[in-house]
């Protein structure tokens, strides 16, 4: 399926999904109120980009990564190869892709499934997830073996419904994380890493911080807002 019939088929779904869902419209008006204190809120678009970062991350697989590999621009701090780490992101951009950018780069790659409450949701991407990275990880004992491994191990850490969740405050006032990657970076002594691929008019940014600042989080957040999944799905 092309990538423009994708675009228009998940810009329907949005549609029809935000209609039915209008707590969710509320709690994303409400956000975007608090971060940038404008009261209105261009639905229109944000799911137009919604539906161009998921298309996105349908189209390129292991096999065709050259057609957004050579518009990325890696940003901030290095992450040292063959060293395990631990990687934090959010539900961001083409955020499904990240695994398949950093091996294309020489690292080994692993991300945390997480399952989704809905059951449809939960096996597009358990699909779409298996053809980005070789390495699903699904519990403590097989993340602790991919970290020794020297694997970088990935977590979205919004969206979660499971586990320990923290409150973060400091950027949205009910934004609850999982707080298993800081724990377990703590825990065995691993450097952790917050990454975040943005997008651009012309490329893509991938934003690599050692450590975890929320202000800082925030603030590179805030940079294309209608990247972000505003809501707890």
């Amino acid at each position: 399926m092309s990538s423009k019939i994708l675009k228009v088929l998940f810009f329907l779904s949005g549609f029809f999904y935000f209609l039915f869902k209008r707590k969710y419209q509320k709690e994303i008006r409400e956000n975007y109120f608090y971060l940038f204190e404008k009261k209105k809120f261009p639905f229109s678009y944000y799911l137009k980009n919604l539906a161009e970062n998921l298309s996105t991350m349908v189209v390129v697989n292991k096999k065709q990564a050259s057609l957004i590999f050579d518009k990325i621009k890696f940003l901030g701090d290095n992450i040292i190869k063959g060293r395990g780490g631990v990687v934090v992101t959010f539900h961001y951009g083409i955020y499904e892709l990240l695994p398949l950018i950093f091996s294309q780069r020489g690292y080994k790659t692993a991300i945390v499934y997480s399952p989704q409450r809905n059951p449809l949701l939960n096996r597009i991407f358990l699909k779409l997830r298996s053809k980005k990275t070789p390495k699903l990880l699904k519990n403590l004992k097989e993340i602790k073996e991919a970290l020794k491994e020297g694997y970088l191990v990935g977590f979205a850490i919004d969206n979660v419904h499971k586990g320990r969740l923290v409150l973060l405050r400091e950027i949205l006032p009910h934004l609850k994380v999982s707080s298993s990657p800081f724990i377990i970076a703590q825990r065995f002594s691993y450097p952790l890493y917050f990454v975040l691929i943005r997008k651009n008019e012309k490329d893509y940014q991938v934003v690599i911080k050692k450590g975890f600042s929320p202000l800082f989080v925030k603030e590179e957040l805030k940079k294309n807002i209608f990247d972000w999944v505003l809501w707890e799905k």
